[in-house]
């Protein structure tokens, strides 16, 4: 995560400097997400992730809105899994590759951002997951209207409006292919996939909000008998610490957004873990503390430490991680 004036460097547009400005009176940091295709996906699913995981630590993050555990998130991708039109050989690694890693986040947000941020395995499996619960929300409102409301049902709306063949097409298309961009059509389903999350977008362009210099934001939540999309006044523009979480919209890209309280415990555990340091820095054998080609590292514990090859030869090694105490595979 990096402070919020970091943006400042990559706009030079008066207008965007303006809604910086006026963003720093809510948030305080943001991090980047890798910008290959799947950052909506990405941001979405580990802004989640982090939430739960700083929910068990500190009581001062607020729970979003009704959501479902991280837990029964992995348990409704189990039991959907064979509905998937596509791609569910990659979806199952997912899953198997994150449930074995979960329990070793709990209550520590230090050991959730190095394994995500040292092992891209990880965040690729998250992403697929996130792409899976998306792709079951849409299967399981294809005949209601509940999403799109006014537009008729979700299938209606993907075939008829968007000229997919089918709602199976659709999600193989766009949902369930590594790399495809979120549609707005997903950014509906999100709320609804993950669950009684809501969701903010902040748009930070060159759209100016008529009478505010405040940047243009959307609210998503999972829709009631009367709406399916909540657009947020900006005259009633409601803390970001509230129960939601924050997505900044750049055009084409997303990263996560976090509200000034949340900052401040972000980026002092960040300094204080010397995370930055430990992304940057060559992987290192926890025994010989020799480094290897990452082919070579073999993976021993339900944790996110490793140990190399040759030391992974004697038994008595892998009966715990000699850091953490985390139990053998």
């Amino acid at each position: 995560a990096e402070p919020l004036s970091a943006l400042e460097e990559q706009f030079v547009n008066p207008e965007i400097r303006r809604k910086l400005d006026v963003m720093k009176g809510d948030y305080g940091a943001y991090r980047r997400c890798r910008g290959d295709g799947n950052c909506f996906y990405r941001a979405l699913g580990f802004a989640y992730l982090e939430r739960e995981v700083w929910q068990d630590v500190s009581p001062a993050v607020p729970t979003c809105g009704t959501m479902s555990s991280f837990a029964s998130l992995l348990s409704k991708v189990e039991d959907h899994v064979q509905v998937l039109p596509s791609s569910r050989d990659y979806v199952e690694a997912a899953l198997r590759h994150v449930r074995q890693f979960f329990p070793t986040w709990k209550r520590k947000p230090e050991a959730l951002y190095t394994s995500f941020l040292t092992d891209s395995s990880m965040d690729a499996s998250l992403v697929w997951l996130i792409r899976a619960l998306c792709a079951v929300a849409c299967l399981e409102n294809r005949d209601s209207s509940s999403v799109t409301g006014e537009l008729g049902t979700l299938s209606f709306f993907l075939c008829e409006v968007l000229g997919h063949a089918s709602v199976e097409a659709f999600l193989q298309q766009e949902v369930l292919r590594n790399g495809a961009e979120a549609s707005d059509c997903v950014q509906l389903l999100a709320p609804v996939a993950l669950e009684g999350c809501e969701l903010r977008l902040v748009q930070l362009d060159r759209t100016i909000s008529e009478g505010s210099s405040r940047p243009v934001e959307h609210d998503f939540k999972v829709p009631d008998a009367s709406d399916s999309r909540l657009d947020t006044s900006v005259d009633n523009w409601p803390r970001p610490d509230s129960d939601r979480l924050c997505l900044l919209f750049k055009p084409g890209h997303y990263d996560i957004l976090y509200s000034n309280d949340h900052a401040e415990r972000v980026l002092k555990l960040q300094a204080n873990v010397q995370l930055e340091r430990r992304c940057r820095d060559p992987w290192q054998c926890l025994i010989c503390m020799d480094t290897e080609d990452e082919a070579e590292v073999f993976q021993a514990w339900r944790c996110h430490h490793r140990i190399c090859t040759q030391c992974c030869a004697d038994g008595q090694l892998l009966v715990q991680c000699p850091t953490c105490k985390a139990p053998a595979l």
